[in-house]
């Protein structure tokens, strides 16, 4: 049963609606992206989905998301030790990509808010995938900031990457867009993680392009007072492989979806 009537939005649907008419000035993006999210706040008004609804079965979000913490935008977040000693750290803090510092050869690193800005990302990227994606159309209304990597043709990654999504409370909504070209090869390591009561999501879009070999570790490490839900999407070239491992420890509500 896929049923999703409702009257009356509850406490966190009406901070989520009220919160983007908030922070749309301060959200990066051009006309289109202006008009995605839009598009995701008006599925965000039909309320969030409930267990009625199949895909949400064993996750009422309308009922366990009560809450949603304001935006911290000054809060200090800190990147975390990284999980490899020699990799590359790419972190977002508190929303926010910093340091780019130089990376293998082979990798070009640019911010998401940039691509934004361009216009860069699709239109299929940032429409949620149907009327409950929530977890698309909350990404999509707020997402600020995160990187956006490009691994060229027969590029062999000589350390890996690291890509932080941190938080100091509050809430943050980052993305983060890989594409592995032809024939290249790359361990990225994917961290959640945060201090604070605060209400965090992901995106992940990564393209393995033909012959590519990418090794993907996505550790999820909230704190017992947040909330946090992920998406993680690949595309497959021929003969190209996948290795994903997911860990979630932590986090008051969480929600991985691949």
């Amino acid at each position: 049963m896929n049923l999703h009537a409702q009257n009356t939005l509850t406490e966190a649907e009406t901070a989520l609606v009220n919160g983007y008419s908030s922070r749309f000035s301060d959200l990066p993006g051009d006309a289109d992206v202006t008009v995605r999210r839009d598009e995701a706040l008006e599925l965000l008004k039909q309320g969030l989905p409930t267990r009625r609804v199949e895909a949400w079965h064993y996750t009422d979000l309308r009922r366990l998301l009560s809450v949603v913490p304001d935006f911290k935008p000054v809060a200090n977040a800190e990147a975390v030790a990284p999980l490899i000693d020699n990799a590359l750290v790419l972190p977002v803090l508190n929303g926010v990509s910093h340091d780019r510092p130089a990376g293998p050869e082979g990798l070009t690193v640019a911010t998401l808010a940039d691509k934004l800005q361009e216009g860069a990302l699709s239109a299929e990227w940032l429409t949620a995938s149907d009327r409950f994606d929530a977890v698309g159309a909350i990404n999509a209304a707020f997402v600020s900031d995160g990187y956006w990597l490009d691994i060229a043709e027969g590029a062999e990654l000589d350390r890996p990457i690291e890509l932080q999504n941190i938080h100091a409370g509050g809430q943050v909504h980052g993305r983060f867009v890989v594409n592995a070209g032809v024939g290249s090869k790359a361990t990225i390591i994917e961290r959640q993680t945060g201090a604070g009561d605060a209400l965090a999501s992901s995106v992940t879009h990564l393209d393995v392009a033909d012959g590519a070999h990418v090794f993907w570790i996505l550790l999820q490490e909230q704190p017992d007072d947040a909330a946090y839900l992920g998406q993680f999407t690949a595309s497959l070239g021929r003969d190209s492989t996948l290795t994903l491992f997911i860990l979630n420890s932590g986090g008051k509500l969480v929600r991985q979806e691949v």
